[in-house]
């Protein structure tokens, strides 16, 4: 600047005549200063963690359902000979609420594992989740119009990418806005990824099994969502955090004015080995998304679902064991589903 400026000429016309040597201590605190400064500068330039906290918000109070259709690539490591890995395609229609319910059809090839490897083959699976119980219905392979069989959670389990990741809504029952609240977070840095500009967000480390967990995250405060969530570990000692887990929303759409949505994306899972020796990919996905809706009117029965009679239908729910559930059992939760749709 002009007042910059002027310093830098008084400070220059003084060390001229001045001895060398004090010229030289002269001028290396002025140096000293300006790299101070600096780091101020740099410092006051990152949000503090409420100020990210309030740019969530205003994402989260925009949006009140999202529908989108999937193309995804899956990669999977073979759980016995580990050295194998598949790949399978799978396309997926999604609905999903601010209330965190949601809805998927999902299509394409799966895997079935025995010793000698694993063969592709064909795959239908339906999940609805009504913010209480998921139900879901896997279908034949041999024919994709059958149903197969049934199973209820208390939580829903779902085999592609959950979109509702790549957003502020994060994943199961909480927001980001969740995640960052239950313990002290930290905005430590400003990068680029991904050609944008990023804050990254770190927790205070959870310490389990002789090792510190966290998650590293890249949020993009003009966009109001995160662009990369990392699940990181390492020990006590070490410097520097291992990511075991990533996944990253790309090229993101305005779909509504003020909400952001993107129409590519990548997850890794790796291995992290004891010893020491690098890591490995476990599985990953890398897909696509179009055809973004945001607000729109949804049946309201959508996120229930009937089974269909004499189909089996395992309990997953806690303290159930997986086990087979009686006739009457599933008429009550078909009972129920249909209510629920009705209240809705």
């Amino acid at each position: 600047t002009r007042c910059h400026h002027r310093v830098s000429s008084c400070v220059l016309l003084t060390l001229t005549t001045m001895p060398l040597m004090k010229q030289l201590h002269i001028l290396i605190s002025v140096l000293l200063i300006c790299f101070f400064v600096t780091s101020l500068k740099a410092e006051d330039e990152l949000p503090s963690i409420e100020a990210i906290k309030d740019r969530i918000t205003q994402t989260l109070s925009l949006i009140k359902n999202l529908q989108v259709e999937e193309k995804t690539v899956k990669r999977q490591r073979d759980y016995v000979r580990e050295d194998d890995i598949y790949q399978m395609n799978r396309e997926s229609t999604w609905t999903l609420t601010s209330d965190l319910k949601r809805h998927y059809v999902s299509t394409g090839e799966s895997l079935n594992f025995n010793k000698e490897g694993a063969t592709k083959v064909p795959y239908k699976a339906e999940l609805a989740y009504d913010g209480t119980i998921a139900r879901s219905i896997r279908y034949l392979s041999r024919n994709l119009t059958r149903p197969f069989a049934g199973q209820v959670d208390d939580y829903p389990t779902t085999h592609t990418m959950n979109p509702m990741k790549l957003t502020v809504f994060w994943e199961g029952k909480k927001t980001l806005l969740d995640i960052i609240s239950q313990r002290p977070y930290h905005v430590i840095a400003n990068e680029e990824i991904y050609g944008r500009d990023a804050y990254v967000m770190i927790g205070d480390p959870i310490d389990r099994d002789g090792w510190h967990w966290n998650h590293r995250i890249h949020f993009d405060m003009e966009l109001g969502t995160q662009l990369k969530v990392a699940y990181v570990m390492k020990r006590p000692d070490a410097e520097d955090w291992i990511e075991y887990a990533t996944w990253s929303g790309l090229d993101h759409e305005e779909v509504i004015p003020g909400v952001w949505l993107p129409k590519k994306y990548r997850y890794y899972s790796f291995t992290v080995k004891e010893d020491g020796s690098p890591i490995e990919l476990f599985g990953g996905m890398i897909g696509s998304f179009s055809n973004w809706k945001v607000n729109q009117d949804i049946p309201a029965d959508r996120f229930t679902m009937i089974f269909p009679d004499n189909l089996p239908v395992n309990d997953q729910r806690p303290k159930q064991n997986g086990r087979l559930m009686s006739k009457d059992e599933i008429k009550q939760l078909n009972a129920e589903a249909k209510q629920l749709g009705i209240r809705n």
